[in-house]
């Protein structure tokens, strides 16, 4: 399969961001139900919008603007780094003619609340943010936003990903699905590539650019 069109999640693909968000997370979750997260529960959290987080968790709907406050003060967004071999690789697909795009459950604000994150922006030709879709991953509504906005052949796409609700947008959209296992809790999601580390991604551009 040649791919030319590749689109990355954010958090545990191209962000090694877990521990500082489920920290702050935590703290916010205390402070404003009393209730302590279990690690079964952080993961699931993990890959939430914040008006999903605030639902799920039982925050008072007029208490969401003081929980966001808290749980950003509790942040610390210079604890974030790209996981290694990222920046390299996506200025390697840039300067090849790749597409680029970004599929996340972030909203606007937050990709740009991260230096490193930011620095690496420039090279995407798309960023779908939450706040931009009626129904988030797992639907499959941004990635065919991006499909259908970007002219794109889906079947020289592909979305890489490290979790359940990544999978789930990508064969709902009858897209190609790579496993980032390098931030995936679940090690077991269904993929159509189960890449092991980063360099992985080489592989499945290999045969297009021999092509």
């Amino acid at each position: 399969m040649e791919y030319k069109n590749i689109i990355f999640d954010v958090d545990g693909t191209l962000l090694d961001s877990y521990t500082p968000y489920m920290n702050a997370l935590e703290k916010a979750v205390y402070k404003f139900t009393g209730n302590i997260l279990d690690d079964k529960t952080k993961d699931k959290l993990f890959h939430m919008t914040n008006d999903e987080i605030m639902k799920y968790v039982g925050v008072n709907p007029n208490e969401y603007e003081d929980f966001i406050e808290y749980n950003d003060s509790c942040l610390n967004v210079n604890e974030v780094y790209l996981y290694e071999d990222i920046e390299e690789l996506i200025i390697y697909l840039h300067n090849r003619g790749y597409f680029l795009g970004i599929n996340t459950s972030r909203n606007i604000d937050e990709v740009y609340e991260v230096p490193c994150l930011v620095k690496i922006l420039k090279y995407f030709d798309c960023i779908m943010t939450c706040d931009k879709v009626k129904n988030p991953k797992p639907d499959k509504e941004s990635l065919i936003k991006i499909i259908n906005d970007n002219k794109l052949d889906i079947d020289k796409t592909i979305m890489i990903g490290d979790s359940i609700n990544d999978s789930k947008c990508a064969i709902n959209s009858l897209c190609k699905f790579g496993l980032a296992s390098w931030g995936a809790r679940d090690k077991s999601i269904y993929c159509d590539y189960y890449l092991n580390d980063v360099k992985d991604i080489y592989k499945i551009i290999k045969k297009e650019e021999e092509n």
